[in-house]
């Protein structure tokens, strides 16, 4: 049986011109631009091809640690809903960083609501690839 890691993957960025979520593969802070896309050759023991974009072209979205109920990994961005407290009280909003808080939250007209407080999480899309899912939650 393959175990899970609990380790946060690694961030995915949005691609501002191309509109599409890509996976990070490294960030290149001298450079200020990422690297995507790269293709490994077992072969030759080498990276054969990959892309890069500067940090200006993206919007580099964090994950938060925790999976939603279908192990989707949740990131800052993300549309979720879930129940408030283990309660009945359903709860919709885009995942957000709280800096009083320290801590992701979901954010919606009610205000935010710390992540641990919400309970059967399930990720629906996110505010860049689903922008029509922001109007019913602001």
């Amino acid at each position: 049986m393959e175990q899970q890691s609990n380790a946060p993957r690694p961030p995915r960025a949005w691609l501002k011109k191309e509109k599409r979520m890509v996976e990070v593969q490294s960030i290149h802070f001298a450079d200020k631009e990422i690297e995507f896309d790269s293709i490994y050759d077992n072969k030759e023991k080498c990276w054969v091809w990959s892309n890069c974009a500067s940090f200006a072209d993206i919007i580099l979205m964090q994950s938060t640690g925790p999976k939603d109920k279908n192990g989707v990994e949740t990131y800052a961005g993300d549309e979720i809903w879930g129940y408030l407290n283990e309660s009945r009280l359903l709860t919709r909003g885009i995942v957000v960083w709280d800096d009083k808080l320290l801590m992701y939250g979901n954010k919606n007209q009610a205000g935010i609501t710390p992540l641990h407080k919400i309970s059967n999480i399930e990720v629906i899309g996110n505010d860049l690839e689903n922008p029509e899912l922001m109007g019913e939650t602001k």
